[in-house]
Formats: C-alpha cells, sequence, structure tokens
C-alpha cells in the first residue's frame, strides 16, 4: 500500500467519524473555525471541512474558486447542499436570501466600536485634541474657517465639516445658544 492511499485512508476515516447525517445537512461534528466552519487538518494544514467534502465527494477544486452552502449551515458537508462559486456568486447568493447586513444591521451600529473613529480612522490628518481645539477656537473666539486651516495645516474644508459635525461627530459641540 502506498503512503499517498494510506493517507487517504486516514483522511476518510477521520472525516466521516466526525460528521452526523440529519435527514436535511450532514453535520461536523469536530473542530471548528472561530468564523464557525468546520476545520481538520488536512496534509499539514487546517482546511475547512466543507472544502475537504467537496474535494473528497465531488472533485478538485479550481484555483479562485469558493465551496458555497445552498443550506447555509456552515457546518454542512452534504455534497448535495455544496456548489462551486466565485466570491461574486457567493456574495449574490448571500443578497438573494436576505442575509447581508443593511442599515441598522450592519457592523456600523450593531458594533459601533468596531468602527474607526476620528484619529483611528487611516486618513485623519487631525488628533482628538486638535479638533477639540479648533471648536473651541471657531465657538469661543470666532476664528475663521481659513485661519483655522492654515493654524492646522489643513484647508478649510475638514474645518468646516468638523464644525458643522459632519466628521468627528463623537466630539461634543456646544450648544449655541448657550454661548
Amino acid at each position: 500500500m502506498s503512503i499517498l492511499r494510506s493517507m487517504d485512508d486516514t483522511i476518510h476515516f477521520r472525516f466521516w467519524s466526525n460528521v452526523r447525517k440529519t435527514p436535511k445537512c450532514w453535520i461536523w461534528t469536530g473542530g471548528k473555525f472561530s468564523t464557525g466552519y468546520g476545520r481538520i487538518r488536512y496534509f499539514g494544514k487546517s482546511k475547512s471541512v466543507h472544502r475537504v467534502a467537496y474535494s473528497l465527494l465531488i472533485g478538485n477544486i479550481p484555483k479562485g474558486m469558493l465551496v458555497c452552502h445552498k443550506c447555509d449551515v456552515p457546518l454542512c458537508v452534504n455534497p448535495r447542499h455544496l456548489f462551486l462559486g466565485t466570491p461574486a456568486d457567493n456574495s449574490a447568493d448571500m443578497v438573494r436570501k436576505g442575509r447581508q447586513a443593511v442599515g441598522i444591521r450592519s457592523g456600523r451600529y450593531t458594533h459601533p466600536e468596531r468602527t474607526a473613529r476620528g484619529e483611528h480612522q487611516g486618513s485623519a490628518k487631525l488628533t482628538e485634541s486638535d479638533v477639540i481645539r479648533i471648536i473651541e477656537l471657531r465657538f469661543k473666539r470666532g476664528i475663521s474657517y481659513p485661519k483655522l486651516a492654515r493654524m492646522f495645516g489643513v484647508t478649510h474644508k475638514p474645518i468646516m465639516e468638523i464644525i458643522s459635525g459632519e466628521n468627528w461627530r463623537h466630539i461634543p459641540r456646544p450648544c449655541v445658544s448657550s454661548l
């Protein structure tokens, strides 16, 4: 018996010993990635079990292709529920099935702490203390936008966006009537 044949038998045994067949899906009961998809060591690397299932039960996966689920069950390895698709196909499938988070269901609203704000946002040229100072100088001293822009080395547009609250919204602005 060749070494490859022995490895092939081993993966089949390890794979099938971690599958529980239900009337609808074949559920992976072994290890999982943090994403909720099943994982298995396959030729020395951690692989997604639905990809391994496709390779073992259907055939090769062309480069750049994803193995998608018709049933939308991340732990399902039923070959009737798996299909090949491009990333665009997978996204279109998600949208068609209503699984794309939009509006108030999107991460910006459900996990606001993960949204990069202020100086933590990649294109920021000003720091939070700069913005607080800009707001203070504008509202308390009435310094003009062009002068503030020169003082902080930016154009007048970001100054206007800061003062109007369009950008740096998380920084409180004084109530105009209280000034």
